[in-house]
């Protein structure tokens, strides 16, 4: 059985995850190469105060990551494949040899300064678990306005993103509900006021407007030919219809995270049970495949 490696994006940290890192000399080294490499004790980016700002966040996710792999490759071997969602992509890499960890820690270090700079304050992002997506909009809605926004993005995990104190709104309202709330990243304390609503609308359709990469169309078409090629995506139908749109992405059909949830909601299974009932259903059409990956004639 292989061993996969799995590294979380923004929404995981927690005040003083650094510090309760195992007493190991691979962790010990990978602290002290950070730090070396940022001129920073990279244990100060774990406090709770800390870790309000993206900036920490990002880092302290790297550093994590790649200390506790460190550790786990120690005691039993390297692990067989890794995947990293979002930020969790760096010490993906970085544990998979296709990127110094010296290097992510600068790549890192730039990716969070900017995105820090680009929002220094009053904008707020926050994970909410434990609510169903109507739930969550209904209390969207009710703080929501044209001067004051609050956005739902990245449905499969319901995250807010919008300004600060109406996040915080939202975040006490879902708590209310039953909700588990995680802040994501964000300073409160004041208001986005710089943006116009065309202008706050179109920074959050940003991922509608995707570049591929330069080999992305040619792969698909080339799999396109002997295989049906569909989407398997946390995005939206809208989201993931608008991309192949914009970037000519021959998909023969789109699936979104949207259609996943509504036809939980109608068959009463959970989406995670859900999509392990459709995943059991791929290795009896996989079988039927010739050697040349095409579906024999009935």
């Amino acid at each position: 059985m292989g061993v996969l490696f799995t590294f979380p994006g923004q929404g995981a940290q927690r005040p003083g995850m650094l510090h309760a890192l195992p007493a190991s000399p691979q962790v010990h080294h990978t602290l002290s190469e950070a730090s070396d490499t940022l001129a920073r004790d990279v244990l100060t980016l774990d406090s709770a105060q800390a870790l309000e700002s993206s900036f920490s966040v990002q880092l302290a996710l790297l550093v994590a990551g790649v200390a506790m792999s460190r550790c786990l490759a120690e005691l039993a071997g390297p692990p067989d494949a890794v995947a990293g969602l979002s930020i969790g992509a760096y010490p993906a890499a970085v544990v998979a040899g296709a990127l110094r960890f010296a290097d992510a820690l600068r790549l890192v270090e730039r990716r969070a300064g900017l995105m820090e700079a680009a929002f220094p304050s009053g904008y707020g992002m926050t994970a909410v678990l434990g609510l169903a997506l109507p739930a969550l909009e209904a209390l969207v809605a009710e703080v929501h306005a044209k001067d004051s926004p609050v956005y739902v993005a990245n449905v499969n995990e319901a995250d807010l993103h919008g300004e600060g104190p109406l996040v915080q709104k939202v975040r006490e309202r879902a708590k209310a509900e039953g909700g588990h709330v995680v802040p994501v990243c964000g300073k409160l304390e004041s208001e986005l006021s710089e943006l116009g609503e065309a202008d706050k609308v179109w920074f959050n359709l940003t991922w509608h407007r995707l570049k591929p990469w330069p080999d992305s169309v040619p792969g698909l078409t080339r799999i396109k030919k002997k295989f049906i090629i569909a989407t398997l995506s946390n995005g939206t139908v809208r989201l993931l219809t608008d991309m192949a749109k914009h970037c000519g992405l021959p998909w023969d059909t789109v699936l979104g995270s949207d259609l996943v949830q509504q036809l939980a909601a109608k068959t009463g299974m959970s989406q995670q049970d859900l999509m392990s009932k459709l995943s059991s259903l791929l290795p009896g059409v996989v079988d039927k495949l010739t050697p040349d990956g095409i579906l024999p004639k009935a």
